[in-house]
C-alpha cells in the first residue's frame, strides 16, 4: 500500500471478513441454489432456468469470490448480441438469485450481478421484436362463418374466439 491509511483500511476490511481459501465456483453456487429453488417452481420454469443457465458456461468456472461487476457486464454484453431479450432477462435473474444465495451463505458480500444494468431496455427491445398481431376483418370472419361445414374453417373459428394457442387446441380431446 502506498500510505499507512490505505494499509490500515485494508486491514480493517480483512478483519471484517478474513480471506478464506474458498474454491467455490459460480457453478457450485448455482447448483446449490437451484436444488433449493427447483421444488418451488413448475417443471416448465425449472427447464427454462436450466436452459438459460447453459448460456453462463463462459463464467461458470470463475470463483465466486473473484467475480466483479466488469466480469458480469462483459458476459452480459456478449450474450446481448446472440440471445433474445427474454433469455437475456432470465440469465440476469438467475445471476441475481445466485448472488443473493451466495450472500446468504456468506460466500460473497455483494450482489455484483444486481449492480450490472442491461445496456438496453430489454422490455422495449422485446416489444420491438414481437411480431404484430393481425386479426381477421369483419368481412373475412363473415366468409369463414359461411363455410362452417369445412373442418379446417371450424378450427380457425374456434381459435379466433377462444384465444387458445395452437398447441393447446391440438391437445384437446
Amino acid at each position: 500500500f502506498r500510505t499507512y491509511n490505505e494499509a490500515y483500511i485494508a486491514l480493517m476490511e480483512y478483519n471484517k471478513r478474513p480471506y478464506e481459501l474458498d474454491n467455490t465456483t459460480l457453478k457450485d453456487v448455482y447448483a446449490a441454489w437451484f436444488e433449493k429453488y427447483k421444488p418451488t417452481v413448475a417443471d416448465a420454469r425449472a427447464r427454462g432456468i436450466r436452459s438459460a443457465w447453459r448460456r453462463c458456461e463462459p463464467i461458470e468456472s470463475l470463483l465466486i469470490r473473484n467475480i466483479r461487476p466488469r466480469c458480469i457486464r462483459d458476459f452480459l454484453d456478449k450474450i446481448e448480441t446472440t440471445e433474445s431479450p427474454g433469455v437475456q432477462s432470465l440469465v440476469k435473474q438467475i445471476l441475481n438469485n445466485v448472488f443473493d444465495y451466495a450472500i446468504e451463505y456468506e460466500l460473497t458480500d455483494r450482489n455484483y450481478a444486481r449492480e450490472c444494468k442491461p445496456c438496453k431496455d430489454l422490455a422495449k427491445k422485446a416489444e420491438e421484436e414481437r411480431t404484430p398481431h393481425i386479426a381477421f376483418t369483419d368481412d373475412e370472419l363473415k366468409i369463414l362463418w359461411s363455410h362452417t361445414d369445412d373442418l379446417c374453417v371450424r378450427a380457425i373459428l374456434i381459435q379466433c374466439y377462444s384465444g387458445w394457442r395452437p398447441s393447446e387446441f391440438l391437445n384437446l380431446t
